[in-house]
Protein backbone atom coordinates (compact mmCIF):
# COMPACT_ATOMS: atom_id res chain seq x y z
CA UNK A 1 0.00 0.00 0.00
CA UNK A 2 1.21 3.59 -0.61
CA UNK A 3 1.38 6.34 0.97
CA UNK A 4 -1.20 9.51 1.20
CA UNK A 5 0.97 12.40 0.69
CA UNK A 6 -0.01 15.86 1.91
CA UNK A 7 0.97 19.18 1.16
CA UNK A 8 3.36 19.90 3.55
CA UNK A 9 5.29 16.73 3.21
CA UNK A 10 5.32 16.20 -0.84
CA UNK A 11 8.53 16.78 -2.22
CA UNK A 12 8.83 17.98 -6.09
CA UNK A 13 10.28 16.33 -9.12
CA UNK A 14 14.07 15.94 -9.33
CA UNK A 15 16.41 18.14 -11.11
CA UNK A 16 19.74 17.21 -12.61
CA UNK A 17 21.90 20.20 -12.51
CA UNK A 18 25.11 18.08 -11.15
CA UNK A 19 28.02 18.91 -14.04
CA UNK A 20 26.03 19.49 -17.11
CA UNK A 21 25.39 23.36 -18.00
CA UNK A 22 23.19 23.45 -21.19
CA UNK A 23 23.37 26.13 -24.01
CA UNK A 24 20.89 28.56 -24.90
CA UNK A 25 21.38 27.42 -28.64
CA UNK A 26 20.76 23.98 -28.14
CA UNK A 27 23.00 21.06 -29.97
CA UNK A 28 26.40 20.79 -29.48
CA UNK A 29 26.85 24.19 -27.71
CA UNK A 30 26.57 22.07 -24.41
CA UNK A 31 29.80 22.43 -21.89
CA UNK A 32 30.68 20.79 -19.00
CA UNK A 33 32.46 22.81 -15.70
CA UNK A 34 33.91 21.48 -12.81
CA UNK A 35 32.28 20.82 -9.58
CA UNK A 36 33.29 20.04 -5.42
CA UNK A 37 35.36 16.96 -5.52
CA UNK A 38 34.19 13.79 -3.18
CA UNK A 39 36.01 13.44 0.02
CA UNK A 40 36.51 10.06 -0.77
CA UNK A 41 37.82 8.48 -4.24
CA UNK A 42 36.18 5.81 -5.86
CA UNK A 43 35.13 4.09 -8.92
CA UNK A 44 32.12 1.49 -10.33
CA UNK A 45 29.93 3.16 -7.94
CA UNK A 46 26.66 4.53 -8.69
CA UNK A 47 24.95 7.96 -8.79
CA UNK A 48 21.16 8.15 -7.94
CA UNK A 49 19.33 11.97 -8.66
CA UNK A 50 16.83 11.77 -5.57
CA UNK A 51 12.93 13.06 -5.77
CA UNK A 52 14.65 16.03 -3.62
CA UNK A 53 17.46 16.40 -6.72
CA UNK A 54 20.23 15.52 -4.51
CA UNK A 55 22.29 12.82 -6.09
CA UNK A 56 23.16 9.67 -4.32
CA UNK A 57 26.81 8.53 -4.61
CA UNK A 58 27.48 4.57 -3.10
CA UNK A 59 29.64 2.26 -3.01
CA UNK A 60 32.02 1.23 -5.49
CA UNK A 61 36.21 0.79 -5.10
CA UNK A 62 38.54 2.71 -3.25
CA UNK A 63 42.22 3.56 -3.91
CA UNK A 64 43.38 0.70 -2.48
CA UNK A 65 40.73 -1.43 -4.53
CA UNK A 66 38.78 -2.09 -1.92
CA UNK A 67 34.77 -2.14 -1.92
CA UNK A 68 33.39 0.64 0.24
CA UNK A 69 30.55 1.24 2.02
CA UNK A 70 30.78 4.70 1.79
CA UNK A 71 28.35 6.98 0.44
CA UNK A 72 27.63 10.77 -0.11
CA UNK A 73 25.16 13.28 -1.47
CA UNK A 74 25.54 16.18 -4.09
CA UNK A 75 23.26 19.27 -3.41
CA UNK A 76 22.77 21.07 -6.23
CA UNK A 77 22.11 24.27 -4.58
CA UNK A 78 25.29 24.63 -2.90
CA UNK A 79 27.25 22.72 -5.59
CA UNK A 80 28.70 20.53 -2.70
CA UNK A 81 29.00 17.05 -1.01
CA UNK A 82 27.57 15.82 2.45
CA UNK A 83 28.71 12.58 4.00
CA UNK A 84 25.71 10.19 3.36
CA UNK A 85 25.01 6.90 5.87
CA UNK A 86 27.20 3.89 4.72
CA UNK A 87 25.63 1.11 2.85
CA UNK A 88 25.38 -1.97 5.74
CA UNK A 89 27.62 -4.22 2.94
CA UNK A 90 30.58 -2.49 0.89
CA UNK A 91 30.21 -3.71 -2.81
CA UNK A 92 31.30 -2.24 -6.53
CA UNK A 93 29.62 -3.25 -9.48
CA UNK A 94 26.37 -3.16 -8.14
CA UNK A 95 22.98 -1.13 -9.48
CA UNK A 96 21.26 1.67 -7.91
CA UNK A 97 17.32 1.76 -9.12
CA UNK A 98 15.27 5.14 -7.62
CA UNK A 99 12.10 3.62 -6.93
CA UNK A 100 8.55 5.26 -7.18
CA UNK A 101 8.21 5.64 -3.43
CA UNK A 102 11.64 7.34 -3.91
CA UNK A 103 13.68 5.07 -1.88
CA UNK A 104 16.90 3.46 -3.65
CA UNK A 105 16.76 0.10 -4.18
CA UNK A 106 20.57 -0.99 -3.86
CA UNK A 107 21.52 -4.80 -5.79
CA UNK A 108 23.99 -7.33 -5.74
CA UNK A 109 27.85 -6.22 -6.46
CA UNK A 110 31.14 -7.60 -5.72
CA UNK A 111 32.38 -7.48 -1.96
CA UNK A 112 35.20 -10.35 -1.66
CA UNK A 113 33.03 -12.09 -4.40
CA UNK A 114 29.35 -11.72 -5.96
CA UNK A 115 26.68 -11.16 -3.47
CA UNK A 116 22.83 -11.26 -3.26
CA UNK A 117 22.13 -8.88 -0.59
CA UNK A 118 19.91 -5.94 -1.41
CA UNK A 119 19.39 -2.28 0.28
CA UNK A 120 16.95 0.30 0.45
CA UNK A 121 18.33 3.87 0.82
CA UNK A 122 15.12 5.95 2.90
CA UNK A 123 15.81 9.94 2.00
CA UNK A 124 13.68 10.90 4.71
CA UNK A 125 15.64 9.26 7.56
CA UNK A 126 19.13 9.40 5.54
CA UNK A 127 19.47 5.04 6.40
CA UNK A 128 20.04 1.76 5.20
CA UNK A 129 18.18 -1.17 5.36
CA UNK A 130 17.90 -4.70 4.15
CA UNK A 131 15.62 -6.05 1.74
CA UNK A 132 14.70 -9.12 -0.13
CA UNK A 133 18.09 -11.00 -1.69
CA UNK A 134 18.55 -11.31 -5.13
CA UNK A 135 17.72 -15.24 -5.80
CA UNK A 136 21.01 -15.24 -7.41
CA UNK A 137 24.68 -13.46 -6.47
CA UNK A 138 25.24 -11.43 -9.42
CA UNK A 139 27.45 -8.26 -9.96
CA UNK A 140 27.49 -6.22 -13.20
CA UNK A 141 24.05 -6.39 -14.06
CA UNK A 142 21.29 -4.50 -14.82
CA UNK A 143 17.98 -3.35 -12.60
CA UNK A 144 15.32 -1.52 -14.49
CA UNK A 145 12.66 0.07 -12.71
CA UNK A 146 9.22 -1.15 -14.27
CA UNK A 147 5.84 0.78 -15.02
CA UNK A 148 4.21 -1.16 -12.26
CA UNK A 149 7.10 -0.29 -9.69
CA UNK A 150 8.75 -3.50 -9.70
CA UNK A 151 13.03 -3.69 -10.67
CA UNK A 152 13.78 -6.69 -13.36
CA UNK A 153 17.09 -7.57 -12.42
CA UNK A 154 19.14 -9.42 -15.61
CA UNK A 155 22.22 -10.89 -16.56
CA UNK A 156 25.78 -10.14 -15.08
CA UNK A 157 28.07 -12.57 -13.63
CA UNK A 158 27.92 -14.54 -10.30
CA UNK A 159 31.87 -14.55 -10.54
CA UNK A 160 32.19 -17.70 -12.91
CA UNK A 161 33.24 -15.27 -15.59
CA UNK A 162 30.45 -16.60 -17.66
CA UNK A 163 27.36 -13.90 -18.39
CA UNK A 164 24.66 -15.00 -16.29
CA UNK A 165 21.06 -15.76 -18.79
CA UNK A 166 18.97 -15.67 -15.04
CA UNK A 167 16.87 -13.02 -14.56
CA UNK A 168 14.54 -11.91 -11.39
CA UNK A 169 11.66 -9.43 -10.16
CA UNK A 170 12.14 -7.36 -6.91
CA UNK A 171 8.40 -6.12 -5.57
CA UNK A 172 9.08 -3.43 -3.29
CA UNK A 173 7.38 -4.00 0.54
CA UNK A 174 3.88 -2.74 0.99
CA UNK A 175 3.78 0.62 3.32
CA UNK A 176 1.26 2.09 5.68
CA UNK A 177 -0.73 5.15 4.77
CA UNK A 178 0.65 8.21 6.08
CA UNK A 179 -1.46 11.43 6.90
CA UNK A 180 -1.25 14.72 8.65
CA UNK A 181 -4.86 15.01 8.62
CA UNK A 182 -6.72 13.59 11.87
CA UNK A 183 -8.06 10.31 12.67
CA UNK A 184 -8.02 8.59 9.18
CA UNK A 185 -10.44 5.91 8.59
CA UNK A 186 -10.28 3.41 5.86
CA UNK A 187 -12.58 0.80 5.22
CA UNK A 188 -13.00 -1.74 2.74
CA UNK A 189 -16.84 -1.40 0.90
CA UNK A 190 -18.09 -3.55 -2.09
CA UNK A 191 -16.10 -4.17 -5.43
CA UNK A 192 -12.64 -3.50 -3.21
CA UNK A 193 -12.88 0.26 -3.24
CA UNK A 194 -12.64 2.04 -0.05
CA UNK A 195 -14.19 4.61 2.36
CA UNK A 196 -11.97 7.35 3.27
CA UNK A 197 -12.78 9.73 6.16
CA UNK A 198 -10.71 12.46 8.11
CA UNK A 199 -11.36 15.52 10.46
CA UNK A 200 -10.17 18.50 8.41
CA UNK A 201 -11.36 22.04 8.48
CA UNK A 202 -15.11 23.33 8.60
CA UNK A 203 -15.84 24.42 5.42
CA UNK A 204 -12.82 23.48 3.35
CA UNK A 205 -13.19 21.49 0.19
CA UNK A 206 -10.89 18.41 0.16
CA UNK A 207 -9.66 16.53 -2.91
CA UNK A 208 -8.43 13.45 -3.18
CA UNK A 209 -5.67 13.04 -5.97
CA UNK A 210 -3.24 10.08 -7.04
CA UNK A 211 -0.08 9.37 -9.23
CA UNK A 212 1.95 6.66 -10.19
CA UNK A 213 5.05 7.97 -9.67
CA UNK A 214 6.29 11.27 -7.97
CA UNK A 215 9.33 12.23 -10.50
CA UNK A 216 7.93 13.93 -12.25
CA UNK A 217 4.43 13.42 -10.74
CA UNK A 218 1.10 13.86 -12.55
CA UNK A 219 -1.55 14.16 -10.05
CA UNK A 220 -4.93 13.24 -11.05
CA UNK A 221 -8.15 14.83 -8.98
CA UNK A 222 -10.57 11.89 -8.41
CA UNK A 223 -12.91 13.05 -6.29
CA UNK A 224 -13.59 16.62 -4.69
CA UNK A 225 -15.72 16.99 -0.92
CA UNK A 226 -16.51 19.13 1.15
CA UNK A 227 -15.71 19.04 4.94
CA UNK A 228 -19.06 19.13 7.44
CA UNK A 229 -19.57 21.62 10.09
CA UNK A 230 -18.05 19.44 12.25
CA UNK A 231 -14.59 19.20 10.05
CA UNK A 232 -15.48 15.72 8.95
CA UNK A 233 -14.57 14.82 5.26
CA UNK A 234 -15.91 11.59 3.38
CA UNK A 235 -14.61 9.97 0.20
CA UNK A 236 -17.22 7.29 -0.44
CA UNK A 237 -16.27 4.37 -3.05
CA UNK A 238 -12.92 5.60 -3.50
CA UNK A 239 -10.34 3.43 -5.45
CA UNK A 240 -8.50 0.52 -3.67
CA UNK A 241 -5.19 2.52 -1.96
CA UNK A 242 -3.35 -0.61 -2.45
CA UNK A 243 -3.26 -0.44 -5.84
CA UNK A 244 0.51 0.68 -7.66
CA UNK A 245 -0.39 4.64 -6.77
CA UNK A 246 0.86 7.49 -4.41
CA UNK A 247 -2.37 9.24 -2.87
CA UNK A 248 -2.54 12.63 -1.28
CA UNK A 249 -5.54 14.52 0.10
CA UNK A 250 -5.30 18.17 -0.30
CA UNK A 251 -7.47 21.41 0.00
CA UNK A 252 -8.20 22.99 -2.79
CA UNK A 253 -10.69 26.45 -3.74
Amino acid sequence: MRPFITDTNFIGAATNTLVIRGSSSGGAGGTFTNAAALSVGREYHTATVLTNGRVLVAGGLDNSYFATASAALFVPASLLWQMASNLITARAYHTATLLANGKVLVTGGVNSSCISSAELYDPTSGTWAFTGSLTNARAYHTASLLTNGSVLAVGGDNGSFIGMTSAEIYTPPATTISTNFNRLAVTTISGGNVRLSFVGTAGTNYALERTFRLSPANWISLQTNPAGSDGTVTFTNAPNTATNYFWRIRSVP
